[in-house]
């Protein structure tokens, strides 16, 4: 309290000195004048000046004096990380440019002038589709897959949906996210939907299933092509949960079916990867890659709404559903992807 009373009242003693002293009233008046005031930042100003600080660092547009702050503080993460029982590297972080692609403009009233920017920027997400999957096979970092070698014609092939390509094991993984997020917002489990989303994917998957009754139960569920044919759904009394949770690190039968039947159930269309975790050691599982992945979902989906006994309430035909979300991974955790928000064609 004190050292707050003389840093804010040291310039008022100044004045009152320059108001007794006329010889030097003009002199100390002018240099008072000439102080820089104590900035005090609002939340939101403190938010802007952080993304500020944000586009300078990618843009590498920084002083020394910042470069020397940023890496004091990066140190002084990097001896807590080895000092202190949890995890530095867990916090949040932003999304990154992830890109939904794309020839021509999604936007309704796009102009020539917007065709042309998405063709660039479709051209540049190709490019740095390339530069994720060479940095994610250089750390061995695709689920399911061993890289022998990053230099390969796969890191071509990122939007590819070949069964035995680098990303088929991502794709699986990202299905089964979808799947079992869906299910538990059905059920109205929180639980998991806390486990598997984040962000605004969170808040959305939470009023999905608070705007369910609770006095009944939702069933949903995915199938292959309608060219298959689509089981029936069981009564909740005769259901033991259509999808048995799977390991962190696998994909259940129910996903594995579904996606050899339907190879376009999942694609990825940006991939996104960078080094998140800076300790000094090595982790003890995984990589030290961030991946972020915006994935196409092209599923078939039907949901069907019991009543607590079991009497069948309302049974919707299986329908047609396309959605882009973005999933996230921190690679050095046993944990599963986990959606982070959805993305609309023409909000970019």
């Amino acid at each position: 309290m004190s050292s707050w009373l003389s840093t804010h009242t040291a310039p008022l003693l100044n004045l009152r000195s320059a108001c007794t002293c006329p010889r030097r009233t003009y002199a100390v008046v002018s240099a008072l004048k000439k102080r820089q005031p104590t900035m005090i930042f609002t939340p939101k100003e403190e938010d802007n000046k952080e993304a500020t600080l944000a586009e300078r660092m990618q843009k590498g547009d920084l002083d020394e004096q910042e470069t020397e702050r940023i890496l004091q503080n990066l140190e002084a993460i990097r001896v807590m990380g080895d000092e202190l029982p949890f995890d530095p590297w867990a916090q949040g972080s932003e999304r990154l440019d992830v890109h939904l692609p794309g020839w021509r403009s999604y936007k309704p009233d796009a102009t020539l002038r917007d065709h042309v920017l998405a063709v660039g920027l479709t051209i540049k997400n190709w490019a740095k589709n390339i530069n994720s999957m060479r940095s994610m096979a250089s750390h061995n970092s695709f689920p399911g897959t061993h890289v022998s070698s990053p230099l390969s014609l796969e890191v071509l092939r990122t939007t590819s949906i070949a069964p035995t390509g680098w990303t088929a094991g991502l794709r699986a993984r990202a299905l089964e996210t979808y799947g079992a997020l869906h299910e538990a917002a059905a059920r109205h489990d929180t639980k998991a939907i806390k486990r598997l989303a984040m962000g605004d994917a969170l808040e959305r998957y939470l009023a999905l299933a608070r705007a369910t009754d609770p006095s009944t139960v939702a069933v949903w569920a995915m199938h292959p092509p309608s060219s298959a044919p689509q089981p029936t759904p069981l009564p909740p009394a005769q259901q033991q949960n259509s999808r048995n949770p799977a390991p962190t690190s696998e994909v259940s039968p129910a996903t594995a079916a579904l996606l050899r039947a339907a190879p376009e159930a999942a694609r990825i269309l940006s991939l996104r990867a960078q080094q998140a975790h800076f300790g000094t050691q090595e982790p003890k599982r995984g990589s030290r890659l961030i991946v972020q992945a915006l994935v196409r979902f092209d599923t078939v989906q039907s949901l069907h709404v019991y009543s607590k006994r079991g009497q069948l309430l309302h049974a919707a035909q299986p329908k047609r559903v396309v959605e882009h979300l973005v999933l996230q991974k921190r690679m050095w955790y046993d944990a599963p992807w986990v959606v982070r928000e959805r993305i609309l064609p023409g909000s970019q």
